[in-house]
């Protein structure tokens, strides 16, 4: 009986892989399937990158932002606001916010751009190997 805290507990892995031939042709399916996942690795760390370096650069905005309404908050003299000057610095808040989610979409859609390009890397390379295998098979035996 399985044991549900591990269900890959009676797996025998080195069962399955006795039965591929790493020089013939199951050598090359493998060494092809080892390659893509490679691919999607180094699309993941690429990705990853992208978005921890677009997520960096939105941490230092909103600090710059931090620290200017700190100091604008410190420079705050009640006697001289009026109505507009409120406007402009609501008007100013909006306009950081519209900034900070800009960069986030940017940070967000650089990482799924590069995921999204392995993806079809990934279609393009299946649709290869099904079009080698669709002539192969269709060929005559030789006799």
């Amino acid at each position: 009986m399985p044991n549900p805290s591990n269900p890959f507990e009676q797996f025998d892995l080195s069962g399955l892989m006795k039965n591929f031939d790493a020089s013939g042709a199951g050598g090359d399916a493998i060494k092809s399937l080892l390659d893509a996942h490679q691919k999607n690795i180094e699309a993941i760390i690429a990705a990853n990158q992208a978005a921890a370096e677009g997520y960096q650069q939105l941490a230092q905005r909103q600090m710059d932002i931090i620290q200017n309404s700190l100091k604008s908050l410190a420079d705050f003299d009640p006697s001289e606001s009026s109505a507009e000057k409120l406007t402009d610095q609501a008007r100013a808040g909006l306009e950081q916010m519209r900034e900070l989610l800009e960069l986030a979409a940017k940070a967000n859609k650089d990482a799924f751009d590069i995921i999204s390009k392995r993806a079809q890397e990934s279609m393009n390379e299946l649709q290869g190997k099904s079009a080698k295998t669709t002539s192969k098979a269709s060929k005559p035996a030789s006799k």
